[in-house]
């Protein structure tokens, strides 16, 4: 969030960015009194109409008067940290009633942290060597020994459950398409589908049972799995997602063919050339199954007894009651009728019924509240040079 739109957004009043000429500062000028800069060291190429517009008004004030630099400078850093200050303080008011929870100190992080190593070397008897990880990754890149060590090393890898998420894969399976005379094409959008998600299927409840042999079928279990697997020939759209050495996801019948990115003809590799090992949710490596892979070898089971569709059914109509708040009335909604009938459809369709009093176009604090549930981004066209000039583009360094 911009900082000139945090007062605005989280409702305090007594505080404004102002203006500072960016442009004209220099070494040559800090001890400048004089004249005050012209408006294009403030940046006015850069500014939206709107801004445009409260800004002249300001300028051709305040440039009757003589600008002093040191003194100008010092009031526009105080007020921009007053804002970050009153701004994070109002915001953590805000958050706290709807989320009253306090999280653990550094301290007590880094506590923990040392002590289940003391627990490793003095309960276990186990040698810890303790590292930056950014070191451990350049000596595995790096490093000839540490290189042919992991190289020859089969370690039983733990089951680790992020690496069961994957995202960020598109598959174009035809690049140009001619409608015939008799062809429409359509193009389907899904939007906000991980708040969806969420909201309404299944996760799992409480401490895993975590099982390391005797395997039952996999079909029996629900949680998370580790295993080889075997996948079949000929199936155009694969089910289970694999990522390469080099951190690409892919969805392949064969890793020695993803892995050395073969296009020129038919994979000729055996079982174990083809063969996938990684970490899944058992709901997509049952339905794996049931379209002709086959287990090779598990080596570890999350199984959760419990389950529920509602985990955060709560959490996110939370957020989504006060994004659809802030975005404002519909603009078929111009009476008190046809709005207080866009109240009652909305809670009929989605469950959540929205506060009259606080529906009110705020672009801000929509998308502070879209925020809270995930990093969605959204897109869209527009041939209007007005809809354009009244965006607020927002730049994120990298």
């Amino acid at each position: 969030m911009r900082l000139s739109a945090m007062p605005k957004a989280l409702g305090f009043t007594d505080k404004t960015k102002g203006y500072f000429p960016h442009k004209f500062s220099s070494e040559i000028h800090l001890n400048y009194v004089g004249p005050y800069p012209v408006p294009s060291d403030y940046g006015v190429d850069h500014m939206t109409v709107r801004e445009r517009e409260e800004f002249d008004p300001w300028y051709n004030e305040v440039s009757r008067g003589t600008f002093d630099f040191k003194k100008e400078a010092s009031l526009y850093c105080k007020n921009d940290v007053d804002i970050l200050t009153q701004g994070s303080l109002k915001f953590r008011d805000q958050f706290l009633v709807q989320c009253d929870m306090r999280g653990v100190t550094f301290g007590e992080l880094h506590y923990k942290s040392e002590k289940r190593v003391s627990e490793l070397q003095t309960t276990h008897g186990v040698r810890v060597v303790v590292m930056r990880e950014h070191t451990w990754n350049q000596m595995k890149t790096t490093c000839t020994e540490v290189k042919e060590f992991l190289r020859c090393f089969n370690a039983p890898e733990p089951l680790n459950p992020r690496k069961a998420l994957f995202g960020g894969r598109t598959s174009a399976l035809k690049l140009r398409h001619t409608a015939a005379p008799d062809e429409t094409i359509h193009y389907v959008d899904v939007t906000s589908l991980y708040p969806f998600v969420n909201s309404t299927c299944s996760y799992p409840l409480g401490h895993p049972v975590i099982i390391y042999k005797d395997f039952e079928d996999p079909r029996s279990y629900y949680g998370f799995i580790r295993a080889t697997v075997y996948p079949p020939r000929g199936l155009l759209f694969p089910v289970l997602p694999h990522k390469s050495e080099g951190g690409k996801l892919l969805f392949t019948l064969c890793r020695t063919c993803a892995e050395t990115n073969n296009e020129g003809g038919p994979c000729e590799h055996d079982d174990e050339g083809r063969a996938l090992t990684g970490v899944w949710v058992t709901v997509e490596f049952i339905k794996a199954l049931e379209v002709g892979y086959r287990v090779g070898k598990i080596t570890e089971v999350w199984h959760f007894d419990k389950s529920s569709d509602t985990v955060f059914t709560d959490y996110i109509h939370t957020f989504l009651k006060g994004k659809q708040e802030a975005s404002g009335y519909p603009a078929e909604a111009t009476d008190r009728e046809s709005r207080e009938k866009y109240i009652r459809d909305y809670q009929e369709h989605q469950g959540i019924l929205l506060d009259a009093g606080k529906i009110e176009t705020n672009p801000v604090k929509r998308q502070q509240q879209s925020s809270h549930q995930v990093e969605i981004h959204r897109q869209f066209l527009t041939v209007d040079p007005q809809v354009f000039q009244s965006l607020e583009i927002r730049s994120h360094p990298s």
